[in-house]
């Protein structure tokens, strides 16, 4: 018996592709062969949902890593499924491998910036929760971001995971700060005129 997994071939007639998979057996009489069973299935549309499937994780994956925000998929547990370069910085990790066991309700950043209430809200809310965190880094630089907390529902409505995004408004903040120190000084320099 020999045994085949996903031979692919062409009805030209209709232009269709399919894939099968299955097994040629021999019949055999006083040694001799006499003939083949062959036994097969159609397993096209099997194969056309995990192409699929590969492609949408595949893009997934790509927005993910890509994406100039952080993103980090946090399961209800605080466990992370998935984060992305400007997230690992963001929270001080050199690697993925660093963040393998990582869970955001225990990690000493997301602590000490209360994300980790943020993830809760989000879950026990079940809608998303809005926040501004401001930290200073693992080298030294102060941070500032925009974050939003977007609970994943199953198909029973319960919150299965987080997808949190975030977006880096240091610049921002620190010209808001400037501008605030400009004018407090123009008014100071008002208040000496007079």
């Amino acid at each position: 018996s020999i045994k085949f997994k996903d031979i692919s071939f062409s009805n030209k007639k209709n232009k269709s592709t399919y894939h099968i998979d299955g097994s040629i057996s021999t019949i055999e009489k006083n040694n001799q062969t006499i003939g083949y069973i062959f036994v097969f299935r159609n397993i096209t549309r099997n194969y056309k949902q995990q192409q699929l499937l590969a492609e949408t994780k595949a893009l997934f994956e790509a927005i993910i890593e890509q994406s100039i925000m952080d993103i980090i998929y946090v399961k209800s547990n605080g466990s992370v499924l998935a984060i992305n370069p400007v997230a690992l910085n963001s929270l001080g990790a050199k690697s993925k491998d660093e963040i393998k066991n990582l869970n955001i309700f225990t990690h000493p950043l997301s602590k000490k910036v209360k994300f980790h209430n943020y993830v809760r809200m989000a879950i026990e809310q079940k809608e998303t929760v809005e926040s501004y965190l401001s930290y200073t880094d693992t080298l030294g630089n102060s941070v500032s971001k925009k974050m939003y907390f977007n609970p994943i529902f199953d198909k029973n409505n319960h919150v299965k995971s987080v997808l949190v995004n975030g977006i880096d408004i240091s610049k921002e903040k620190e010209t808001e700060q400037q501008l605030q120190i400009a004018k407090e000084k123009a008014e100071q320099a008002n208040r000496l005129k007079s």
